[in-house]
């Protein structure tokens, strides 16, 4: 499509995790995608602002940290000590 032709990733945000958070929590955490498709709904039919949006949001991806982490085998100890390469790849 030629509305992307001039679209250059930059860093590694367009794989793995970083994709996956524009649309709720990591992972196939049901209720964290169900929420994000009611807030952002309300965002796009203008019932609130896109401040309230990005708040939203990111309380629902705190809410689900914990699940995101468990459905793909990471804990918050992997997060504290990244150098312990936990799984993935």
């Amino acid at each position: 499509m030629d509305l992307f032709d001039g679209l250059t990733f930059i860093g590694n945000c367009q794989k793995g995790y970083g994709q996956m958070m524009a649309r709720g929590a990591p992972g196939d955490v049901q209720n964290s995608l169900r929420e994000w498709y009611d807030y952002s709904q309300k965002f796009l039919t203008g019932q609130i602002s896109i401040d309230e949006w990005a708040s939203m949001h990111k309380d629902n991806i705190m809410k689900y940290l914990d699940d995101s982490l468990a459905g793909s085998k990471i804990s918050r100890s992997d997060l504290d000590n990244p150098q312990n390469e936990p799984t993935g790849k």
